[in-house]
């Protein structure tokens, strides 16, 4: 059986989880989507516009197996945080 352990993501690995974001994204659920409709997601799921949601508190959280194969993003769920 495989174990996960859910962290917050890091802003190192953000350019990692962008990628499983996308191909995620375009291979289950862009088919669903007008241009338009991806090109709004994306204007969310970038680098600079979730680097900015994180530094203004917004948690992003990802399951990763706890071996020692390299980063695996398996589920991301956001999560703002109002202080």
């Amino acid at each position: 059986m495989v174990e996960y352990k859910i962290e917050e993501l890091k802003l190192e690995n953000l350019e990692e989880a962008l990628k499983v974001i996308e191909e995620t994204f375009m291979k289950f659920e862009a088919l669903d989507y007008s241009k338009e409709g991806i090109d709004n997601f994306f204007k969310f799921a970038n680098y600079d516009s979730i680097k900015e949601s994180l530094s203004k508190n917004m948690k992003m959280y990802v399951a990763k197996k706890k071996s020692g194969y390299p980063l695996f993003f398996y589920y991301i769920k956001v999560q703002t945080i109002y202080s």
